[in-house]
């Protein structure tokens, strides 16, 4: 970021600080919203150990992605 703004260290840092901040906080969201409507519906969805989780887990970074997409 700092070669294609042209500027210092400091100035790039401030220029990309609120869309990470924004985007990340989109994703999170995204994922936090899956996660606790989905587990609560699926059976073992709240297990680690078992195949349910991940299912859900790999749902909730897809809905976070779409969150996030428009910031990005």
């Amino acid at each position: 970021m700092r070669y294609m703004a042209g500027a210092s260290y400091s100035k790039s840092l401030r220029m990309t600080f609120l869309p990470d901040l924004l985007s990340m906080n989109l994703l999170m969201t995204g994922m936090l919203l899956t996660t606790r409507f989905s587990m609560r519906q699926v059976a073992g969805g709240d297990d680690p150990a078992r195949s349910e989780f991940w299912f859900i887990m790999s749902m909730a970074l897809i809905v976070g992605f779409a969150f996030a997409y428009p910031i990005n």
